[in-house]
């Protein structure tokens, strides 16, 4: 998360702020605030906390959990559908009650029941105007129905931005319903709603002072309910158009401590633009539980330590200390996710760095004199930065205190056996098999816990296990490198880079197919992300971009054996006028072929070929099978679904780029061919089919040479317009003198660039 304010705090914030449907978020567009979600953190940090408190942990679309920023216009829905329906005891059905509110689709009926207001003997729809209190509804509606074509554009943005212009609420609608609030003179529900009414008039008019005055004149009167402090919060916004920061933000820190429904949209709001500002609001608390409130906004803002000294020091069992002790420790490991240093002796000195010695002070005085709520959060705080610190002895007796100050259930428990993981962990500067064996039951039990986990909901899970599992990988990587274990650090940290040298694919499945493994190596291969088969299978595949079929005959027999199989999409022998990978999907396969029986038919028409059988039409059907395998060919899926080369339609790392995109040996079976075709018609086809071939490697020399990787949508968004789509070859030209054949006659109606070439070269 990126600190609104500095460390200490003395920056000079700026003054234009984006709201956000309704929401002014401070300082900065939404890509401030970084989402917490599991991965960054292994403390489920609600546990400690109270439950009124959980938590003010700052995310880009939620800033309290189930509290979207999104929809703070319908924030209050429901709680104003309820309280009108409770009102009118039943009159009217919920439904209708919260379509009337609502609901666009109401409007010809509302306007009906606008218009005859004054007839009592009025019904439409089951809505009868002869009850008093269903009149007087029907009579607030037609005042605040104008007011809200200006307020849910920017619900609850206490000023808007300056770069826009807004239209807002004209004189005659803040008189039309100053004047219908004063006349009112029935329930003091609808009278209350009136009121709330002229306060967003007022707001969200021209002058927004004008909602200070009414505020200060009536406000007494009212019940101080949720539209008291919503009101209360406009009041704040006023101050803060006039510049008044130091009372706008006394205002909202009033709405933070005293209406938790606004507590969130307080603290988004509270925006001192300097120290002085600060320190004013803070003089006009009455009390230290209005101090406490504006220290912790400022803390949940930027210096969480600041505020909880300053907390500490005026009530040092209030609650707030805890959760701004929950994102201190997150704060504390999103520093910790962040240092990623090459070595474990760099990485370890980093982590020393992290914590301050005027952090250190405070923390430890607070933990140690256990005058909290929550003790346990405090000695998981000061474990915490005794691991950092390298102290990894001590961290382990402050962790084992934190237990001890819990029920000792079993989501504490097993919190308190994550973090004493990752301190066995980083206490490591070597592994062995000694290590691993101590290592073993905690890593599998976190493995078994990852894999019943959802990493993206924050509510349900009672732990966080995700992060423990990922730190796990990345720590051990370091050690099996520095000991020089590359095929043990490639279990931990999967890298397809790692399988471009045949000698590590070797190795791996040596290491793999090894029946002496010990426990430790069985977790790490089940949880591996590759599997043999996918291994065979990449062997598989590179022996048959480079023609040794008997090879990859057999390694991709053994994929299969490993339950790698792919059944291909289209017929790989066939030979189109026109490349249309969809159009041969589509087709009814009479033998539906797969990666190995693909290859064994390669083979087999190898043979015959050597043996002089048939060479034209097995040469043919040879290079219309390399043609397939190849980028341009209708069985991409026989390399995509390899998942170490992740390779897609339109794209493939640059390690493979060249075989996939070769036309050599579809090349040469097609000269093979054409060596051998003793018909015109035969000649005509070889000789279309290898101009197939010269536009391919025309594509591949002309925009994609100086590639670093394949993308296929390097040629259809190249820069340079004037360069050709395409340029014909000697197999075009070729393929003129053979205008009387029926085959010609197929590629003059099936191939544009033919066509093309034909009109121009008569």
């Amino acid at each position: 998360m990126k600190k609104i304010f500095s460390k200490k705090w003395l920056v000079i914030l700026s003054s234009s702020v984006l709201a956000s449907i309704g929401i002014a978020i401070a300082c900065a567009d939404s890509g401030d605030w970084e989402d917490y979600v599991n991965y960054y953190s292994s403390v489920k940090t609600e546990k400690y906390v109270d439950s009124s408190s959980i938590p003010f942990f700052y995310g880009a679309n939620e800033f309290i959990y189930g509290t979207d920023l999104n929809n703070n216009i319908g924030r209050f829905t429901d709680q104003n559908t309820n309280d009108w329906y409770e009102y009118l005891g039943g009159a009217l059905p919920l439904q209708t009650v919260d379509r009337l509110l609502h609901n666009d689709s109401a409007q010809a009926l509302r306007s009906a029941l606008f218009a005859n207001l004054g007839n009592k003997n009025y019904q439409q729809n089951g809505i009868s105007l002869r009850n008093g209190k269903v009149r007087d509804f029907i009579y607030f509606l037609r005042v605040a129905k104008p007011i809200e074509a200006f307020s849910t554009r920017e619900l609850y943005s206490w000023y808007y931005d300056d770069n826009k212009d807004y239209e807002k609420v004209g004189q005659d609608i803040t008189e039309q319903t100053l004047s219908a609030y004063e006349k009112y003179k029935g329930d003091a529900f609808v009278k209350n709603r009136l009121w709330f009414q002229v306060m967003k008039a007022h707001f969200y008019s021209y002058e927004k002072k004008n909602a200070i005055y009414f505020f200060d004149k009536t406000a007494a009167a009212q019940p101080v309910n949720t539209l008291y402090y919503r009101a209360l919060s406009y009041v704040a916004g006023a101050y803060y158009q006039l510049k008044d920061y130091e009372t706008s933000n006394y205002l909202f820190s009033k709405v933070y401590l005293d209406e938790p429904a606004l507590r969130h949209l307080a603290v988004y709001n509270f925006h001192p633009q300097a120290e002085k500002d600060f320190h004013g609001s803070l003089k006009m608390a009455k009390n230290n539980a209005e101090k406490i409130a504006l220290w912790t906004m400022l803390g949940l803002y930027g210096d969480e330590l600041r505020a909880i000294k300053e907390i500490y020091a005026l009530q040092p069992d209030h609650r707030n200390l805890e959760f701004l002790a929950a994102t201190y420790l997150v704060g504390l490991e999103q520093r910790f996710n962040s240092k990623n240093a090459t070595d474990i002796a760099s990485f370890r000195q980093e982590l020393k760095e992290i914590i301050a010695k005027d952090e250190w002070a405070i923390i430890d005085k607070i933990a140690r004199e256990e005058k909290t709520t929550a003790p346990a959060l405090w000695y998981n705080i000061t474990g915490y930065m005794n691991m950092l610190n390298g102290d990894y002895k001590l961290a382990a007796r402050q962790y084992q205190q934190s237990l001890e100050h819990t029920d000792k259930s079993a989501a504490f428990a097993d919190q308190n056996r994550i973090l004493q993981f990752i301190n066995k962990l980083l206490s490591l500067t070597d592994i062995s098999s000694q290590v691993e064996s101590g290592l073993y039951e905690d890593l599998k039990w976190v493995y078994e816990r990852v894999d019943k986990e959802n990493i993206w909901d924050n509510e349900s899970s009672p732990n966080r296990y995700y992060h423990a599992k990922q730190f796990a990988r990345t720590y051990l990587y370091k050690l099996y490198l520095k000991t020089g274990q590359p095929e043990m650090a490639q279990l931990v940290a999967p890298s397809q880079s790692y399988y471009f040298e045949k000698q590590a694919q070797d190795n791996m499945l040596r290491l793999m197919n090894r029946k002496s493994n010990s426990n430790w190596v069985q977790l790490l291969i089940k949880d591996y992300t590759y599997t043999k088969g996918d291994i065979y299978y990449l062997q598989g595949l590179v022996a048959a971009w480079n023609n040794n079929i008997p090879e990859a005959v057999t390694l991709m027999k053994q994929a299969a054996r490993n339950n790698v199989v792919t059944i291909l999409d289209a017929n790989p022998f066939n030979g189109k006028i026109k490349d249309c990978n969809d159009c041969d999907y589509e087709e009814t396969q009479h033998t539906a072929y797969n990666s190995v029986t693909y290859l064994e038919k390669i083979q087999e028409m190898q043979a015959y070929l050597k043996q002089g059988k048939d060479v034209y039409n097995n040469a043919t059907l040879l290079g219309n099978a390399f043609y397939s395998m190849s980028y341009f060919g209708n069985t991409r899926n026989y390399t995509i679904n390899n998942p170490v080369i992740i390779a897609s339609h339109s794209y493939i790392d640059k390690h493979y780029k060249d075989l996939w995109m070769s036309m050599s040996h579809a090349r040469h079976y097609y000269e093979t061919a054409l060596k051998q075709a003793e018909t015109d018609e035969q000649k005509a086809r070889i000789h279309y089919l290898l101009s197939k071939v010269e536009r391919n490697e025309y594509y591949v020399r002309t925009f994609l040479k100086d590639k670093e990787y394949f993308s296929g949508f390097d040629y259809y968004y190249r820069d340079d317009k004037s360069i050709p789509d395409f340029v014909a070859g000697t197999h075009f030209e070729a393929l003129k003198q053979y205008k009387h054949t029926r085959y010609y006659q197929d590629v003059i109606r099936e191939c544009g660039y033919f066509r093309k070439y034909i009109t121009k070269n008569r």
